[in-house]
């Protein structure tokens, strides 16, 4: 962590960044005196790629992400490409893999199948606006501590436009237990708090559809309606 850190001080000039670990937890400034002493700023950098693994909860990956939006005060585009251990790769070699991709196809045609009944429903519908038990756990959806601990994060009030998100071989973000659900909290944090975000691009990492998401994203989006200032898409990653 602290060679890390030292290290990124000689790119504190730099516009465009990209920034790979082994694991988000290894560079993860966690206490306020070492954040004091070991954090810089990048205060011309508009591009951000950060990749590396996470453990399950995500709860010190969450530092890190918070770690690098405090040193980037006019951020605009930022990407972050997690890849978590899925439980199901213990499952040794050629087996392993041919079971991932099964629960995946299935995943992929009762996404579109739910997607379709919705887009029916809504045609026939003449009633309000109504809530289902799958779309009323996600009102309980916890925060990242991390990332809602009200630090003021510069870029996320006034600069940061676009978010890429690419989470890979990880369970369907929506049907992880919810206490451990960490991209799905993640999108909900930057829905919620990036104000000026334009585009959101999502890649599942399981061949879900962005256009599934986008029931969910509505109410987190409404519950920062009088802070934002923009509207923004969310829309496929494309590599």
């Amino acid at each position: 962590m602290v060679t890390f850190w030292r290290l990124a001080r000689n790119f504190s000039n730099a516009k465009e960044l990209k920034v790979r670990v082994n694991m988000l937890e290894d560079i993860a400034v966690v206490d306020s005196e070492s954040q004091a002493k070991l954090l810089c700023s990048f205060r011309n950098l508009k591009r951000l790629q950060l990749e590396g693994m996470q453990k399950l909860n995500g709860k010190t990956a969450a530092v890190a992400v918070a770690n690098m939006l405090s040193c980037c005060p006019v951020l605009r585009d930022l990407r972050l490409n997690l890849t978590m251990a899925h439980p199901d790769l213990d499952r040794s070699g050629k087996r392993g893999r041919c079971f991932l991709q099964e629960k995946y196809r299935r995943d992929l045609e009762n996404s579109i199948r739910g997607f379709n009944n919705r887009r029916l429903e809504a045609m026939v519908s003449v009633q309000g606006d109504h809530d289902d038990d799958g779309d009323a756990k996600y009102d309980k959806l916890s925060d990242l501590p991390a990332l809602s601990s009200g630090h003021v994060l510069d870029c996320l009030l006034s600069t940061l436009s676009c978010v890429r998100l690419q989470f890979r071989l990880e369970t369907n973000i929506f049907e992880l237990n919810l206490r451990s659900n960490f991209a799905a909290k993640l999108i909900k944090f930057f829905a919620q708090n990036a104000v000026v975000l334009k585009e959101m691009h999502i890649d599942e990492g399981n061949g879900k559809m962005c256009d599934h998401m986008n029931c969910k994203l509505e109410k987190w989006v409404a519950n920062s309606s009088e802070k934002r200032k923009t509207t923004f898409a969310v829309l496929p990653l494309e590599s």
